[in-house]
């Protein structure tokens, strides 16, 4: 929505000076757009394209997996990582929390689980806890 705002905004400001448009209050209100609103919100649509794409991409799939999270988290993350050139406004949406413990552990072993991800570099620790979980479960231990 705000996409198309941004692709609008000239035919808007256009129409807006255009003589026809007899009620002042009118023509106020759609002069009231500064330049910064909309570079508030061209920053924000190229901030947010990613979350976008990253839908896109999970929904797309017949049988979304756990698997795929964590690459996509991976890419959000660093698109989401505060630049020095970014403006004040970039930097205010781009601020983040972080997940927790447990599910970040969850998602790497289900990720290198997952054969669509098979070849990708996964970091040591993550195939000794699955090493280490698959041999306690054919112990017994567990």
């Amino acid at each position: 929505m705000v996409v198309r705002f941004i692709e609008q905004y000239p035919a808007i400001q256009a129409a807006s000076r255009d003589p026809r448009i007899k009620k002042v209050m009118d023509r106020d209100r759609l002069l009231r757009v500064s330049d910064d609103d909309m570079s508030k919100c061209e920053d924000f649509v190229d901030t947010m394209r990613v979350l976008y794409t990253s839908t896109l991409a999970v929904s797309a799939d017949r049988s979304a997996t756990a698997g795929q999270i964590l690459p996509i988290l991976d890419k959000l993350r660093a698109k989401f990582e505060v630049k020095d050139e970014d403006s004040a406004f970039k930097k205010a949406t781009k601020e983040k929390e972080e997940t927790n413990k447990e599910l970040r552990l969850f998602l790497e072993e289900a990720t290198a689980l997952d054969p669509r991800f098979k070849g990708k570099s996964q970091d040591e620790a993550v195939w000794t806890r699955l090493e280490n979980e698959a041999v306690a479960l054919f112990a017994g231990d567990k």
